[in-house]
């Protein structure tokens, strides 16, 4: 893996108010927000999946591109812990989401959430490893969200993170 297939993924309570403060300070400028994007989340029981709506943007800088998302109401993947920003995850392009995350189950870091795809299968996963969240992303998804950071436009993006899984 190489730091050009990474993203770096922040959770915050207030997405405008944290791209501000992100621009202000370091300079970053932000896509336009996707809003409202259904999120299905199976947990890491197996059974639970959590269903949400999310709101979030990336950095038009990069790679590796920052992800911004603000905190989903009861969520408990989307969350900052009662910070204004916090860090989430450290996020990895992958061709293949099960068998990385088969990889790393092996290694003793199995996933505690996974987004899903129209089918019910893995289209990311977040593994703690050793306190840290890091997340395969399946590569599929990557044009569109490289897409949508280099244009700064949405337009499609969300639809396509949603059938998209490797």
């Amino acid at each position: 893996m190489d730091l050009r297939d990474a993203h770096l993924g922040i959770q915050v309570e207030d997405l405008d108010q944290a791209c501000r403060v992100l621009n202000e300070l370091f300079g970053l400028t932000f896509a336009e927000p996707i809003s409202g994007w259904p999120i299905h989340v199976r947990l890491d029981d197996g059974d639970e999946v959590e269903h949400s709506e999310g709101r979030f943007t990336v950095s038009r800088q990069g790679p590796p591109y920052v992800e911004v998302t603000e905190n989903v109401a009861g969520s408990k993947v989307w969350h900052s812990d009662g910070q204004p920003m916090a860090f989430h995850h450290l996020g990895f392009w992958v061709d293949d989401v099960e068998g990385e995350s088969a990889r790393l189950t092996a290694a003793g870091y199995p996933p505690h959430a996974g987004g899903l795809d129209e089918d019910g299968r893995y289209r990311y996963t977040y593994h703690e490893v050793e306190g840290l969240r890091v997340e395969m992303a399946g590569a599929s998804a990557r044009p569109a969200f490289e897409r949508w950071a280099v244009t700064g436009v949405a337009d499609g993006a969300s639809a396509e993170f949603e059938r998209g899984r490797a």
